[in-house]
């Protein structure tokens, strides 16, 4: 993730490790060049896969939440305004939840940011509400189905209620699942949208994509090499998928949206782990995109998530 961490103006780093169990922060020199990693503990093994940064306490510094898979827990760190951070504070996620991503969001509209975690081995979402002060409430826990095995989630406003609803990437039932929010914590029971026999969901993200003032939804089927377009129509339901190949073999693991070429549309960005490169699809601005350019990160080199 991508953040300035220090109050130089300047975007610095953080990644995690789940091979030395942290999370390790570079900070930028000259928005070129880095400095030396430093590293910060998340336990161990933590098997940290995912994180993400925001303002927990209201100090206007960029703060860390960390899912820790292996260890059941989300881990806090809270930021200094010399870019070092605070030892972690862990929230339990439940005995053997292996959480696997987290997703950050005001979904109680009280102006504070509250925390939605995949809880891979329990089938679930867990949400933690934010007091403000950098502290949050215990999990509570919504299924996504037997089996569902969710991998990803995204948080996003599907209905114009002003409420901030959630849908989810169910690599293990082949589908998309969207709880709608109620604006005071509390979620629906999914709707469930497929993604297509044995396409295996790897990750999920919203924009617009063909400028209607609804949110769409993109995901990355890791089963069948595509990325699929679900349109939404402003009333929490959304179109059959629309499907883009990313090449045979490719697996792509990550998709994430950004206007790239400066036209004032959003283009689409996704990892492709099995071709080791990311590609791009360029945006017309009505929902459709051009053929995917790739860019190769390197043999062996099994890219998996990307930050923009």
């Amino acid at each position: 993730a991508i953040g300035d961490f220090n109050n130089d103006t300047r975007p610095d780093i953080v990644v995690t490790n789940p091979g030395t169990n942290s999370v390790g922060v570079f900070l930028s020199f000259n928005y070129v060049t880095f400095g030396h990693e430093t590293i910060y503990s998340t336990g161990f093994p933590a098997a940290s896969y995912s994180l993400a940064i925001g303002d927990f306490n209201h100090d206007n510094q960029s703060d860390i939440v960390v899912a820790n898979s292996e260890r059941a827990n989300i881990g806090i760190f809270l930021g200094y305004k010399n870019g070092t951070f605070s030892t972690q504070t862990k929230y339990s996620t439940g005995s053997k939840s292996k959480p696997q991503y987290v997703a950050l969001g005001d979904l109680n509209n009280d102006d504070h940011l509250d925390i939605v975690v995949v809880n891979n081995d329990k089938a679930n979402i867990g949400i933690f509400l934010g007091y403000g002060n950098g502290t949050f409430a215990g999990q509570t826990a919504y299924s996504t189905g037997s089996k569902s095995d969710p991998y990803y989630v995204a948080i996003g406003d599907f209905d114009h209620d002003t409420n901030q609803d959630i849908v989810v990437a169910q690599y293990g039932t082949h589908n998309l699942g969207i709880f709608l929010g109620y604006g005071d914590g509390n979620f629906s029971t999914p709707s469930i949208y497929s993604t297509g026999a044995e396409s295996k969901p790897a990750c999920v993200t919203t924009g617009d994509l063909n400028n209607d003032s609804h949110l769409d939804i993109i995901v990355a089927n890791y089963g069948k090499d595509n990325i699929g377009v679900l349109f939404g129509y402003g009333n929490a339901t959304f179109s059959a998928l629309t499907m883009y190949s990313t090449d045979a073999g490719s697996n792509p693991v990550c998709v994430t949206v950004i206007d790239i070429n400066n036209d004032d549309q959003l283009d689409i960005v996704v990892v492709n782990e099995g071709t080791y490169n990311i590609g791009i699809f360029f945006g017309y601005g009505n929902g459709t995109f051009g053929d995917m350019h790739s860019y190769l990160m390197g043999y062996d080199s099994r890219p998996y998530s990307v930050a923009v």
